[in-house]
């Protein structure tokens, strides 16, 4: 009787655990993207810079005062075999970016503590970070990693005429870790000629400029054939013209980008 009644709340915190990794595995295609200084979702698979692996669920649930709160739950180990490593279980709650909770160990690792934890999340142009900002118990964790999914919007232009130069198939795609990339078909029925882009400005849904892309070239559209020239004989000038390199913005702008101009001239 005494091993059943002591044995007895650890199979429970165990058999918590379980539960929070099979609700995880469900509800993983539906998890939200950046919004703010964190996201607006953290349920996920992040890896913590003590050797773990924590799945996370965050649920909304009510309070005793039938009010909406966020509610943070995970199972985390740096094994999931029986006898090795550790392993624990976390019960919180999110406001807005802090989260405030208690974890504690499990059977299924070597060690036996438990204490309270907070948190903080933020993100860069790659990551959803939480950082530990209190622990008690001896919580050896400090910072968890979860990748992006990497977003992106696409703006595209006519053919566009200036002089003897051609512009045509002209695309701007802007990605949410803050890079984009530039594509056009470029042709000239002059020497020497090459297209610029001026200035792009990007707006948001009500026309305030969020930022714009500096000024870039194409290369020169000299006679003959060129490197990367394609098409028939008469379009031995057409080149295919991109631009990875110079496109850059800061990644918190990508929610609000919603219009684009472009100014340009060959």
């Amino acid at each position: 009787m005494y091993f059943k009644s002591h044995f007895f709340p650890f199979l429970i915190t165990f058999v918590v655990a379980l539960v929070i990794v099979c609700l995880l595995t469900f509800s993983m295609g539906d998890v939200q993207n950046v919004n703010a200084l964190c996201a607006t979702d953290l349920s996920g698979v992040w890896q913590g810079n003590d050797g773990g692996t924590y799945y996370i669920q965050q649920n909304k649930e009510k309070n005793y005062l039938g009010q909406d709160i966020e509610k943070i739950w995970w199972a985390g180990g740096s094994s999931f075999e029986k006898g090795l490593g550790f392993s624990n279980v976390f019960d919180g709650q999110r406001t807005g970016d802090n989260i405030q909770g208690s974890w504690a160990d499990v059977p299924l690792g070597v060690n036996r503590a438990n204490g309270d934890l907070t948190l903080q999340c933020n993100q860069d142009a790659n990551n959803d970070i939480l950082t530990r900002t209190s622990a008690t118990g001896g919580f050896g964790g400090s910072e968890w990693l979860k990748p992006k999914d990497i977003l992106k919007k696409s703006f595209s232009w006519g053919n566009l005429n200036m002089g003897d130069c051609h512009l045509t198939a002209a695309y701007l795609n802007l990605f949410s870790n803050g890079r984009g990339n530039w594509h056009a078909d470029i042709t000239s029925e002059s020497d020497d000629d090459s297209w610029v882009v001026s200035k792009i400005t990007i707006t948001d849904i009500n026309g305030n400029p969020v930022f714009t892309i500096p000024k870039f070239f194409s290369p020169t559209l000299t006679q003959g054939p060129l490197p990367f020239a394609y098409g028939s004989k008469l379009e031995e000038d057409k080149i295919r013209w991109w631009n990875y390199e110079n496109i850059q913005f800061p990644f918190e702008s990508f929610d609000k980008i919603a219009h684009v101009s472009l100014i340009s001239s060959c």
